[in-house]
């Protein structure tokens, strides 16, 4: 690799990216956290699994990074297992200020309630540098409740 020198990572997650006519992106919803509630007199104790679609942002600016790379992304889960969810074959070139972008969208199926991690790597030939890391945290608020419902529009049978 090069020792800092590039390429360099702006990363975020969000709901989704859209995209101008004049290429412009503007990303909509950034997001880093979400909150899972389930209501109800038998709401389990812990997370039950749930899907939730995200869209990771990635803008690389190639510094003096120079030629075909492979931009990996894994999720670490907060039990530490870790899955790759994005494998990209980028191209740097031009100017030590040419940008290229990398979006991801993404479906993942969340487990358990913590922090989750996305490991961004730049891959030279098999040697993987870290390049950022960006934290997601899952909170799941079960409300236990029997009776009536007090929350407007819930009705629980």
């Amino acid at each position: 690799m090069n020792d800092n020198q590039g390429p360099y990572v702006t990363a975020l997650l969000c709901e989704k990216i859209l995209e101008e006519k004049d290429g412009i992106k503007t990303a909509v919803r950034v997001i880093d956290r979400i909150t899972h509630v389930r209501v109800g007199p038998d709401a389990p104790s812990t997370l039950p699994p749930f899907d939730y679609q995200l869209t990771l942002f990635l803008k690389m600016t190639s510094g003096s990074a120079r030629g075909l790379y492979t931009i990996l992304v894994n999720l670490v889960a907060p039990s530490g297992d870790s899955r790759e969810l994005i494998r990209r074959a980028m191209n740097f070139e031009g100017d030590d200020d040419r940008v290229g972008d990398l979006v991801g969208r993404m479906k993942i199926r969340f487990e358990l309630a913590g922090v989750y991690w996305f490991e961004i790597f730049l891959d030279d030939r098999g040697k993987q540098e870290l390049l950022t890391r960006l934290p997601f945290r899952v909170v799941y608020l079960p409300q236990v409740q029997s009776g009536p419902s007090t929350i407007p529009g819930v009705k629980l049978d």
